[in-house]
């Protein structure tokens, strides 16, 4: 099993500098969220899109705030970029195809290459499959029940993970509004929808993860391969220290280098 030690989210992950989103046209802005009886898979209407996130990171490793990029085709093939949130500079970049996985650190010029589950400093929860990642993106279960869950009352439920921790979500019309996982190793942690972000806490990690989707359009054509830089070092891990790039890093809402999207 490999530890990634790379641009959290993201995962452990992905990436562009977009400014002023506020002027999405139609077909660009957000959208609700899908509800679901299996609040653990992505939808198949949120496959072939990509989305825009604002990011906010504060954790023991240090603090900064980027931008994501999720270009997703479905939760096997997809890509993230993380970029600076004022001047369009990539950060890094995580292309995922099935059970391989590759991150660009563009900071530190180092490639990582990883095969199933990685633990991934900004997601605190152990070993972590990367097919998992974009249902923690876009607000969904990251990990699926080891049996049928427990409904022990409207909008709740209770199961266990193959590590036998145990988690407990709640929903609206099957919609995930809040979950909690306790677990030996990981103490307490917890997700939930606060306003118009996304908030991953775990306070045994001091870690604060909030991510707010600005921008939501199809996917057209497929996910291309990162074009990886020739001269970056492919033999040393991927670190944290990109973060000094962003740190307390202002957000510019009223202008920007385009839409990082191309």
């Amino acid at each position: 099993m490999s530890r990634l030690h790379a641009p959290p989210l993201l995962l452990a992950l992905i990436v562009f500098a977009l400014v002023a989103v506020s002027c999405a046209s139609a077909g660009r802005g957000v959208r609700p969220r899908t509800g679901s009886a299996t609040p653990w898979v992505v939808p198949r209407e949120e496959h072939r899109s990509q989305r825009l996130f604002q990011v906010r990171l504060d954790s023991s490793e240090g603090s900064g705030r980027f931008r994501l990029l999720l270009r997703l085709r479905d939760p096997e093939r997809y890509q993230i970029r993380a970029t600076h949130p004022l001047f369009n500079r990539r950060l890094w970049s995580l292309d995922v195809s099935g059970d391989r996985a590759v991150l660009v650190d563009h900071h530190q010029r180092t490639v990582c290459r990883y095969q199933d589950e990685a633990e991934i400093g900004a997601i605190p929860l152990g070993p972590f499959p990367f097919e998992s990642l974009p249902a923690l993106l876009l607000g969904y279960l990251p990990l699926m029940p080891a049996q049928e869950p427990e409904r022990p009352a409207p909008g709740l439920i209770t199961f266990y993970d193959n590590l036998h921790r145990r988690w407990t979500a709640l929903l609206d019309s099957g919609v995930v509004r809040r979950w909690e996982v306790a677990g030996e190793e990981i103490g307490i942690v917890s997700w939930e929808r606060r306003d118009d972000w996304d908030v991953l806490a775990a306070p045994a990690q001091e870690l604060d993860l909030r991510l707010k989707e600005t921008l939501r359009e199809d996917l057209t054509g497929d996910v291309q391969d990162l074009d990886i830089p020739a001269d970056y070092d492919a033999q040393h891990g991927c670190d944290l220290g990109w973060l000094r790039a962003v740190e307390d890093a202002p957000w510019q809402e009223d202008q920007g280098e385009g839409d990082g999207t191309d």
